[in-house]
């Protein structure tokens, strides 16, 4: 009960908005898979590039 009275507000903006962060979720979630697999790339550009790439790759599909 403690829970739901503290994201009272956030829960009830939902059922309004239907709105969630589901999105922004998911790209963090990209972007740490790919700092594991990563780990040693040299250039912080090129790791730059493939998170764009990576975030971006349901756009370049469509």
């Amino acid at each position: 009960m403690k829970n739901f009275k503290s994201w009272k507000v956030e829960v009830a903006n939902y059922h309004q908005c239907r709105f969630t962060n589901a999105a922004v979720e998911g790209g963090n979630n990209k972007i740490k898979a790919l700092q594991h697999r990563s780990y040693f790339l040299r250039s912080p550009k090129t790791y730059e590039y493939r998170i764009y790439l990576e975030c971006n790759s349901s756009l370049l599909i469509a």
